[in-house]
C-alpha cells in the first residue's frame, strides 16, 4: 500500500522576516513643520533593530515553535495509526468517526472501546482481503468478495488521501497563525521601545548598513524580561 506522509513541520526560519521589517514603523517623536532638522536631530530620532537577532534570541519563539510542532506531530501519528490500523477498508463515515475519535486527548470509556471496535473491523477486512489474494484458485463467492474489498479499499484510500490533505491544510495553518503572533510579539516591542526613545523611524538592520542608535538590545530586553 502506498505510504501517505503528512509534510514534516518546519522551522520558522523561512518567514519573509525581511519584509516584514524593513520600515518597522514612525513613532513617538515630531517636529514642527517649519523647523529645520539636524545631523544630530536624525540620530536621535532613527534607529535600527536587528529583526533576524531579534527572532532568533526571541525566548518565546522556542516555546511557540514547540507548540505547533507538537501538534503537527499529533496529526502525524493520527495518520499513521490510520494507515498502519488499515483504517482504509472501513466505510467513509466510519473513517472519519474513527480520526475524530482517535484526535481526542481523553476519549470517554465508550469512546475508547468504539475505537477499538472500528481498528479491528478495518484489520479484520485487510486481513481478509490478504488471504483472498493468496488464495489460488478462488470459487465465485471467493472472486466477488475479493472484488468487493478492493473496491471498498480504493474508495477508503481516497477518503484517506483528503483527510491528510485536510490535516495538511491545519498544520500550515496553525504555522501561519504561530509566526505571525511571534512577528506581532516582536513589532510590539520594538513600538514600545520606540515610543519609550521619542524616536520617529526604525529601520531594519538588513536595510541600514550603519546605525548609531541601535535598539536591538533594548527590544531583546523588553521582549525576554
Amino acid at each position: 500500500m502506498r505510504t501517505y506522509r503528512i509534510q514534516k513541520y518546519m522551522k520558522f526560519g523561512f518567514f519573509p522576516v525581511a519584509a516584514a521589517f524593513v520600515v518597522l514603523g514612525l513613532f513617538g517623536a515630531t517636529r514642527p513643520a517649519a523647523a529645520q532638522t539636524t545631523g544630530a536631530d536624525l540620530r536621535t530620532l532613527v534607529a535600527s533593530a536587528d529583526s533576524q537577532k531579534l527572532l532568533s534570541e526571541y525566548k518565546g519563539r522556542k516555546a511557540a515553535e514547540s507548540e505547533a510542532l507538537d501538534y503537527a506531530n499529533r496529526l502525524n501519528l493520527i495518520a499513521g495509526r490510520l494507515q498502519n490500523g488499515g483504517a482504509v477498508f472501513l466505510p467513509e463515515t466510519e473513517i472519519r468517526d474513527l480520526a475524530g475519535l482517535i484526535e481526542k486527548a481523553q476519549p470517554t470509556g465508550d469512546e475508547t472501546k468504539r475505537i477499538g471496535a472500528l481498528e479491528t473491523k478495518a484489520q479484520n477486512l485487510s486481513g481478509e482481503l490478504a488471504t483472498l489474494q493468496n488464495t489460488i484458485s478462488p470459487n465465485d463467492a471467493q472472486k466477488a468478495r475479493l472484488a468487493e474489498l478492493t473496491e471498498a479499499r480504493r474508495k477508503g484510500v481516497e477518503v484517506f488521501t483528503k483527510l491528510t490533505a485536510a490535516y495538511r491544510q491545519q498544520i500550515d495553518e496553525r504555522r501561519d497563525k504561530v509566526g505571525q503572533k511571534i512577528v506581532d510579539e516582536v513589532r510590539a516591542a520594538i513600538v514600545k521601545v520606540a515610543k519609550a526613545k521619542n524616536l520617529a523611524l526604525v529601520l531594519d538592520g538588513s536595510v541600514a548598513l550603519y546605525a548609531a542608535n541601535d535598539i536591538t538590545a533594548d527590544v531583546l530586553a523588553e521582549l525576554n524580561k
